[in-house]
């Protein structure tokens, strides 16, 4: 009878895990296909300020993520998936998220009126701020939930190829930049439009009235996990901000975005794995059961080991193909960011689906402040020392991601994960 339902979980985590690297390998594979074109019919100008407003969204999405998709994960497996307490946390978060984006869209407003990139551009940067509004509202946190991420993979796959099909055919010169937020917009209303009837038609979730007191309650207790997962804001998006304000050299900015792009995309390669064992793993803890990812640690660095040395000998290449040759010069940017491939991993693996899983929610909490402080300090260095040459930031920023995941293991070892 264990043995059968041991083998249940199993299935169930390898079939999540499945569908999250086929969604993880559409998120690449889809940029991929794109970016090498937009970057040769757009020129660096036009590519510079596709690459800054996507960083600024990037920023903005991840701030009205708010934590709350790790926090509702949580309550509706402790809810027991409840449909009744399903459609209270749906609701509640669902609010919440509307309520924040009121300062947000204040705070666009002010960096449009204050970086220069983003002055010259603001349709740009309007219509792609209303992409991320409808972006946030989706109820992946349900799917995830009951392990069901096959509904992620498909909706993306789906949404994103409307988009790639009409980037080819609609975007065809530096003229045609307006269209390309406009594309991610229709992307966005598509997978809105499904998330929510599937939510509703497969797990029966309604919206309902809840009180202040729950939503103020919501914005209270998702902090915490918000501020857990603040380091990618700062490492990533508060970097390329500030790059923008004190290095206004647009072919840096687009050397850096076309890295940061490599990069990402391979540390999204590791987002599957740690998004299905999260509410795998908090299943397991809460029923008693144990936890240790020792062996899953050692087995990986090998083969992370190999492709950071692999990543920095083909930098040239890769910048060659993904931008064309006006872009070679920036190769050594990912060159000096090749070590996140290692970071990286172990940063997603001991975060929350190791430390949140077993409970270590504070000491988790306290390893993301720890290495902002890191990071902000490294920045105010170059702001006040150099002129942000790429060099200088990539250095600081491969330094703060390391510094992220020494920490974290620590706390694994300490917590008897490892």
């Amino acid at each position: 009878m264990m043995s059968s339902k041991n083998n249940g979980e199993r299935q169930t985590l390898l079939r999540s895990t499945a569908a999250m690297y086929l969604l993880q390998i559409a998120k690449y594979l889809f940029p991929f296909i794109t970016l090498p074109y937009l970057a040769r019919v757009l020129g660096t100008d036009g590519f510079a300020v596709r690459s800054y407003v996507l960083s600024v969204m990037t920023f903005v999405s991840m701030v009205a993520e708010f934590g709350f998709m790790n926090y509702a994960i949580a309550q509706i497996i402790g809810g027991g998936l409840e449909k009744e307490n399903v459609s209270k946390v749906s609701s509640g978060i669902m609010y919440a998220r509307l309520v924040l984006f009121v300062p947000l869209l204040f705070a666009v407003a002010a960096m449009n009126a204050t970086v220069s990139i983003m002055q010259g551009n603001q349709a740009y940067v309007w219509i792609a701020f209303v992409g991320v509004f409808f972006g946030s509202l989706l109820p992946d946190f349900v799917f995830r939930a009951y392990e069901k991420m096959g509904i992620i993979t498909l909706r993306y796959v789906v949404s994103k190829g409307v988009s790639v099909v009409l980037t080819f055919l609609l975007v065809h010169s530096p003229e045609d930049l307006l269209l390309v937020p406009v594309l991610d917009l229709v992307t966005s209303v598509i997978a809105f439009v499904w998330s929510w009837w599937a939510a509703v038609d497969r797990f029966e979730v309604k919206l309902v009235r809840v009180p202040w007191s729950q939503i103020w309650r919501d914005f209270s207790r998702s902090s915490v996990y918000f501020v857990s997962g603040l380091s990618t804001i700062v490492f990533s998006s508060l970097t390329i901000f500030l790059i923008g304000v004190f290095n206004t050299s647009a072919t840096d900015i687009a050397y850096w975005g076309i890295a940061t792009i490599v990069i990402n995309g391979l540390a999204s390669l590791y987002s599957p794995l740690s998004q299905s064992l999260y509410p795998h793993y908090m299943k397991r803890a809460s029923n008693g059961g144990s936890l240790s990812l020792r062996r899953l640690y050692l087995l990986c660095l090998g083969p992370l080991a190999a492709g950071m040395v692999l990543l920095a000998v083909l930098a040239e290449p890769v910048m060659w193909v993904l931008g064309g040759s006006e872009y070679v010069g920036g190769s050594y940017v990912i060159a000096l960011l090749s070590p996140l491939v290692i970071a990286s991993f172990y940063v997603q693996l001991s975060g929350w689906p190791s430390l949140g899983a077993v409970g270590k929610v504070n000491e988790l909490t306290k390893t993301t402040v720890v290495s902002m402080v890191f990071h902000v300090a490294e920045l105010a260095l170059l702001a006040a020392f150099t002129g942000y040459e790429l060099i200088y930031v990539a250095i600081a920023r491969t330094l703060s991601e390391v510094v992220l995941a020494v920490l974290r293991v620590n706390e694994c070892r300490k917590a008897g994960v490892i």
